[in-house]
């Protein structure tokens, strides 16, 4: 996203905004730099201590043993304002609390000047098939938006150990069991436009882009981010 034409938004401007994510319960993907770990999380509170200000989200599960370095870490925030547009800023990890993780307050906010796709973690089990040099493959996901995918292959893999970047798929299938939410979504074609290792881990991750959709099928997955998000809502006011 750094590549792209972006609006600094600072001062008075930045906090109101920050405060109506806080309001609204926007939804923000949080997304440590230099790693894989994305989570979803929302504002809590805005507050000052010792002389700083501090942007305080909701602490991810489990985020103190995913992220053992998180002291002092660099973190990306990204979400979608009341205006339609994307935006996003980075700070570092100050402290975290049982339920809070605590970032410094960003010098400013970054407007991207086009629209860009939300991604959102989807339930555990989505998975997304295919066949590739005539061999089933099913691939679990880690993130889905409605340009794309960001996928790990499933181990052991009955088919193929890797995929190749700018390759195409054909004939995808993504379906999603969960308690609340289902999904069967035919897509025609995708592209691996990256494939990326996380330090010390051997499995890679490939980035897919969403090239060819029937309109209803687009719809559908639509529908289905929305009721995604909808869930992840409900459980954190649950």
């Amino acid at each position: 996203m750094s590549t792209e034409s972006t609006e600094k938004v600072s001062g008075s401007s930045r906090v109101a905004i920050l405060n109506q994510l806080k309001k609204d319960m926007v939804m923000l993907q949080l997304i440590m730099i230099g790693t894989n770990y994305e989570r979803l999380t929302v504002v809590s509170d805005l507050r000052e201590e010792d002389g700083k200000s501090h942007v305080i989200v909701d602490c991810p599960e489990r985020f103190a043993e995913d992220v053992p370095n998180h002291q002092g870490a660099g973190v990306k925030i990204e979400f979608v304002g009341k205006d339609h547009v994307q935006y996003f800023f980075t700070s570092s990890v100050i402290k975290v609390t049982e339920k809070n993780l605590w970032m410094d307050m960003p010098q400013y906010l970054e407007r991207v000047q086009r629209r860009n796709f939300f991604r959102i973690a989807p339930p555990a089990g989505t998975k997304i098939s295919f066949s590739r040099i005539g061999r089933p493959q099913d691939a679990s996901l880690i993130n889905l938006s409605e340009g794309g995918a960001l996928v790990t292959l499933n181990e052991p893999a009955r088919g193929i150990s890797r995929l190749i970047q700018d390759e195409n798929l054909r004939n995808l299938r993504l379906r999603c069991k969960a308690e609340n939410l289902n999904a069967d979504i035919r897509i025609g074609k995708a592209a691996v436009v990256r494939v990326q290792t996380e330090h010390g881990k051997e499995q890679a991750s490939y980035a897919l882009k969403f090239l060819e959709m029937d309109p209803r099928d687009r719809r559908s997955l639509q529908e289905f981010i929305f009721m995604c998000q909808r869930e992840v809502l409900r459980k954190r006011k649950a």
